[in-house]
């Protein structure tokens, strides 16, 4: 059995605290409707079972209503690297800057998923081919 990664813990924790504080998303069930997801799926995040897609962080980010900077916080105070956290900070930045304008989103989607795939396989959550790896427990 592998053991859970301690970066998807702490992440997955974190949104349950943020999604149980939204009265409308506190059944799973509600949010995963909404994602377009299973509700074993928020479960499974949750646990730290498993990473959420960027898509899913995404629609995370959206249905929470909250910035990137809260939304991953976890994943940045677990991060060693000044530089990474300084380049998160940049690009939550111009999130915030361009999200009305959605080619420009779109390419800082991009930029924000290779940042996330450098601190998620530094903190082993990705495997070496770039898919997520899932604890068992």
């Amino acid at each position: 059995m592998k053991k859970k990664n301690p970066s998807a813990i702490a992440l997955g924790e974190h949104l349950k605290k943020l999604r149980e504080n939204i009265l409308e998303y506190r059944n799973r069930s509600n949010l995963a409707r909404e994602l377009n997801i299973t509700p074993q799926k928020i479960s499974n995040y949750e646990s730290g079972s498993n990473f959420p897609s960027i898509e899913t962080l995404i629609g995370l980010y959206k249905k929470f209503d909250v910035s990137f900077e809260i939304l991953l916080k976890p994943l940045l105070d677990l991060s060693e690297s000044e530089l990474e956290k300084a380049e998160y900070n940049d690009l939550c930045k111009k999130a915030k800057n361009i999200q009305k304008h959605n080619e420009e989103w779109e390419s800082l989607k991009v930029m924000i998923e290779s940042l996330m795939l450098r601190v998620a396989q530094k903190s082993g959550i990705v495997d070496e081919e770039k898919r997520i790896q899932r604890g068992d427990g």
